[in-house]
C-alpha cells in the first residue's frame, strides 16, 4: 500500500473522504485534496490503470481497513 508522495501513478480514480466517486484526476490535484483536507491520498486498489486511491487519516483508519480486509477475504 502506497500513501501520498510514494504513490507512483501520474493519474489516479479518486474517491474523497465522504465516500464520493470524484473521478480521474492528476496525482498532484489528488494530493492538493487530501492535504486541504489535512489527511492523507491512499492507493487501495494498485493493479487498476488508473490506481484507485482513496482521501482518508491513514494512521487513523488503517487499523480499520486491515479489519474490513480480513474479512473480505
Amino acid at each position: 500500500m502506497r500513501i501520498n508522495d510514494r504513490i507512483n501513478a501520474s493519474e489516479v480514480r479518486l474517491i474523497s473522504s465522504s465516500g464520493d466517486q470524484v473521478g480521474v484526476v492528476t496525482k498532484a490535484k489528488a494530493l492538493e485534496i487530501a492535504k486541504s483536507e489535512e489527511l492523507d491520498l491512499v492507493e487501495i486498489v494498485a493493479n487498476q490503470t488508473p490506481p484507485v486511491c482513496i482521501v482518508m487519516d491513514f494512521g487513523k483508519d488503517f487499523g480499520t481497513m486491515a479489519s474490513l480486509a480480513v474479512h473480505m477475504f
